[in-house]
């Protein structure tokens, strides 16, 4: 598996190509940047950003 946290899952909906899309969700993703290493297309850029720290 690409994303360990499961910030990118692979959608059961399929979409006008026939393809199942990705999808994100953003309060798994850590900034590991392993989707962008593995994506063949190279179609990923990861741009990091601080979280807010929890109070």
């Amino acid at each position: 598996m690409a994303c360990p946290q499961k910030g990118l899952v692979l959608s059961d909906k399929i979409n006008l190509k026939g393809y199942r899309v990705v999808e994100l969700y953003m309060d798994n993703c850590t900034g590991c940047v392993n989707c962008a290493l593995v994506c063949p297309d190279s179609a990923i850029t990861v741009y990091r950003e601080k979280k807010a720290k929890a109070v």
